[in-house]
């Protein structure tokens, strides 16, 4: 049998039925809202009513994880996370010896998200997500032969290094 989340909860059947039927719904709304804004002449009424259709289901949505919080917390805080702040990391998370590096890849850079006890700074760093993949790759694949001296190259795990390390060294400098 398959281990869901579900598996560790009380939560009644019906309720996971009706969350799964309004996420199904969503997604085929925004689904039929994109093919019709992809069409040459998009029909603005179907649009409008699209739209308004979700603004329902996302009411909906919003109410039965409202439900789901108070009647199952332990299943509502398994399924949906609430975000963690900076400052809770930092008071509760965040040892004095301690930092915390975040990266964020896009297409054309990556962004770091440097967090010790005290401070909070970002980065930016030219570094497009195509070029990242292709040197991690790089660096990884020989791990999983046998064989790892092999086919290992030195220079790309040190331009990982002077693209992702590099730049935070002083933040991380005492950690």
């Amino acid at each position: 049998s398959r281990i869901t989340v579900q598996t560790f909860s009380d939560l009644p059947r019906e309720l996971v039925l009706k969350e799964k039927s309004l996420k199904l719904g969503l997604r085929q709304i925004n689904a039929r809202i994109s093919t019709e804004l992809s069409r040459v002449n998009p029909d603005r009424k179907l649009i409008d009513r699209l739209l308004a259709e979700r603004r329902t289901k996302e009411k909906l949505f919003a109410q039965l994880k409202i439900r789901l919080e108070q009647d199952y917390p332990s299943y509502s805080k398994l399924r949906y996370p609430k975000p963690v702040t900076v400052h809770r990391l930092q008071r509760y998370v965040v040892d004095p010896d301690e930092a915390i590096l975040e990266y964020v890849v896009t297409r054309s850079r990556t962004h770091v998200f440097a967090i010790d006890k005290q401070r909070f700074y970002t980065y930016s760093i030219d570094y497009p997500r195509k070029d990242l993949e292709r040197d991690v790759l790089a660096v990884t694949k020989p791990l999983h032969r046998a064989e790892v001296q092999a086919g290992w190259d030195p220079s790309v795990a040190y331009r990982l290094y002077s693209y992702m390390i590099k730049p935070v060294e002083s933040f991380l400098a005492g950690k």
